[in-house]
């Protein structure tokens, strides 16, 4: 059974702590585009302690996404990850996402094909990839960044995170504070976007309040 922290982009399945699309080094693309921001790993690092705690899991999934450069890491990046690892008190456990790449040769942690694995009833997966002929519903995904755009008549905008949930699908906000999310009015792209059914999903805030999109 799967139990949402609340107000937390965050699950516990069996005792494991569940999050998505932790996009450690995004910070660097954002800083080509001229936002100076502060550097979200060390708050991520310190929030998935306390959720651990909280929560007491004997374990972490993350599901995809943990580094942001897509095609491998410079040594100050596998650096960075290696001690955010390190401190993290609990095994680690990854579903490649499509920002992975490599990470397996460097990282010294548990690493699963994006194809995924079986946690209890659901089929946890990163969402860039199909699943294996074996698989069979209920997923748990990512790699959407789900979110609710919130606009008034003035055109301001606020973004929300949200859990997108139906039967057969649930679908994991992004746990790095400094993704706001796409606009799930929008649909969701990737092989899994066969199992979405904006008519059947349950759309709510990180909360529990349920939103129309």
């Amino acid at each position: 059974m799967l139990k949402k922290v609340y107000n937390k982009p965050a699950c516990v399945i069996q005792k494991s702590l569940v999050v998505a699309d932790l996009h450690i080094g995004i910070e660097k693309e954002l800083s080509k585009h001229g936002a100076r921001i502060p550097v979200a790993i060390n708050p991520m690092l310190q929030e998935l302690i306390q959720l651990i705690k909280q929560t007491k899991a004997k374990d972490i999934i993350i599901l995809g996404d943990l580094k942001h450069n897509i095609y491998g890491a410079t040594i100050e990046e596998r650096n960075a990850l290696k001690e955010f690892v390190k401190k993290i008190p609990v095994p680690v456990k990854l579903i490649k996402g499509n920002h992975d790449g490599r990470i397996e040769e460097w990282l010294d942690i548990q690493v699963y094909p994006a194809t995924g694995f079986k946690k209890g009833e659901y089929w946890l997966l990163h969402g860039h990839a199909k699943p294996p002929a074996e698989a069979e519903p209920p997923f748990i995904m990512s790699h959407v960044h789900p979110a609710v755009w919130f606009e008034d008549n003035l055109g301001g905008r606020i973004i929300e995170k949200v859990w997108v949930e139906q039967e057969d699908l649930i679908i994991m906000p992004s746990f790095n504070p400094l993704i706001r999310g796409a606009n799930i009015k929008q649909g969701i792209i990737g092989p899994m976007k066969k199992y979405y059914d904006p008519k059947k999903a349950r759309i709510s805030l990180l909360d529990g309040v349920e939103v129309k999109p």
